[in-house]
């Protein structure tokens, strides 16, 4: 019995004419990565004995039936999910910074209606506006007061006088902003993590 597996089929059906076998398709299996009509398994197996007219069982491939990709914009991240885990959708998720709400799409690839193949589909995700701030001009003022503000970004300043850092807890009434970085007028993003270094002098 020849060996026919990875062979198309109008092939293995000369190779058995030649043998005067009688090839039979026993059923057609998915596989998105074969070529339609590809011999995937036979029976009797490869180097079988057989007899002359005898039937060779066939399993050939046939590609999957086209999906078309569902249409995700403007649905939230939940609804995507629940909804990629009943049709069986693998999820490629992309975030961008966007003035639309958190966690809504905002695109897809492929496009709405369009061949989704192999199931596989990318999201682009809103991660919502981030929040950018204005540094502001601290110079000249009070450093304990100037510590209590940043505090409440969540800011731990460095503080330093005469060229040594001193305790956050030092600051005091007597002690005031000579320079500092980020420099005045600087943008941030608060969900990023900053240094902030404040230069002090006694009044």
């Amino acid at each position: 019995m020849p060996n026919l597996i990875g062979t198309t089929t109008q092939h293995g059906i000369k190779i058995l004419a030649t043998q005067k076998l009688n090839p039979r398709i026993l059923m057609e299996k998915e596989d998105p990565d074969l070529p339609e009509g590809t011999i995937i398994n036979q029976k009797p197996r490869p180097n079988q004995k057989v007899k002359p007219n005898q039937s060779i069982f066939l399993v050939i491939s046939k590609r999957p039936e086209s999906l078309l990709a569902p249409n995700l914009i403007g649905k939230t991240i939940t609804e995507i999910e629940y909804m990629a885990k009943i049709q069986n959708i693998k999820l490629k998720h992309l975030y961008l910074d966007s003035t639309e709400s958190k966690n809504m799409c905002l695109a897809q690839l492929p496009e709405p209606n369009q061949k989704l193949e192999r199931k596989k589909l990318t999201i682009y995700i809103s991660k919502g506006q981030s929040p950018t701030v204005i540094f502001p001009n601290l110079k000249g003022k009070n450093s304990k007061e100037c510590v209590q503000f940043l505090k409440k970004f969540g800011i731990n300043p460095k503080l330093y006088k005469n060229g040594q850092p001193i305790l956050i807890e030092n600051t005091n009434d007597d002690l005031v902003i000579e320079e500092q970085k980020p420099l005045p007028g600087s943008i941030f993003n608060l969900e990023n993590q900053i240094s902030i270094q404040l230069l002090v002098k006694s009044t």
